[in-house]
């Protein structure tokens, strides 16, 4: 049975989650926009250039030459872009909580499935001890039954509790197999419980 994942593990693992990568992205398109909103808020500058020839006749031809520099400030609309840089911050902000509140919980729900797993193991030995332990009580009664020493009532008491034994440990390592799978589903790792040999 591979070993559990440490902290650093979990914390890579989930990194690469969809929904934490889908969140990561949206807060960079937030940021792009916002800083666009910014960028038409600013006044702009457009150099122009011109350089040709002038004259009646070739041979009269001289060089000319213009240049012109032309700044442009959006006074009239700054209310409308300060509106506009504000709500995309708003939804800068908005999309990081959203960020936040996903890698609380995905690592809420990855610590907590590890932990599920330890305790399923602490069931499943403590299932499979008592699973043995009826086998070889159902295997004594049924000697002394055999020799003459115990009787009918014996047997049948062990027999039941043989199956219940076997209930209980059906019940754990059914247990541990969906602790397991929360797990993969917490990492972002569901598509390995498809792999052959996969345990963990």
């Amino acid at each position: 049975m591979a070993p559990l994942p440490d902290d650093r593990q979990i914390l890579s693992a989930i990194a690469t989650r969809p929904d934490i990568t889908v969140a990561e992205e949206t807060v960079r398109g937030r940021k792009s926009e916002q800083a666009a909103q910014r960028a038409e808020a600013l006044p702009t500058v457009v150099i122009s250039a011109d350089y040709g020839a002038s004259g009646k006749n070739p041979s009269d031809f001289e060089d000319t030459y213009a240049m012109g520099v032309e700044m442009s400030v959006p006074v009239f609309e700054g209310g409308l872009r300060a509106a506009r840089v504000r709500e995309a911050t708003s939804q800068v902000r908005e999309s990081e909580a959203r960020l936040t509140d996903a890698q609380y919980q995905a690592e809420a729900d990855a610590f907590g499935a590890r932990e599920a797993i330890t305790q399923a193991d602490a069931m499943l030995q403590a299932a499979e001890a008592e699973l043995g332990a009826s086998k070889a009580q159902l295997q004594l009664s049924e000697q002394r039954l055999a020799s003459g020493m115990g009787s009918e009532l014996e047997v049948i008491e062990s027999r039941a509790q043989a199956a219940q034994a076997r209930d209980h440990h059906r019940d754990a390592l059914a247990t541990q197999q969906l602790a397991q799978v929360t797990l993969m589903h917490a990492l972002g790792r569901v598509d390995a419980l498809l792999e052959p040999g996969t345990n963990r």
